[in-house]
């Protein structure tokens, strides 16, 4: 059975997070290699409140699928969003 990951100290540690989820939701798998986090999920990553991750999606500083009614953030969508925070001051 596979042992939770511990939650990163840090957003670099958890842009490089590829083979579990931070909670107890498994990750959509569409193909070999995507992986798509709950608002919540990405919440438990960053260490930021779930409101603070629609702000992000609504800013357009995090970006998202939809599946229906539900949405989705890759890991692609979130290293995108950790590179462009290193290369701010």
């Amino acid at each position: 059975m596979n042992q939770p990951q511990p939650i990163p100290h840090n957003l670099k540690e958890a842009a490089q997070l590829s083979d579990e989820p931070p909670s107890n939701q498994p990750p959509i798998r569409g193909g070999d290699h995507l992986q798509a986090y709950t608002v919540e999920q990405v919440a438990e990553l960053l260490h930021v409140g779930r409101d603070k991750v629609y702000y992000l999606l609504r800013t357009g500083q995090l970006c998202s699928i939809k599946i229906g009614k539900l949405r989705r953030i890759t890991g692609r969508h979130l290293a995108q969003f950790v590179a462009s925070l290193e290369g701010s001051p």
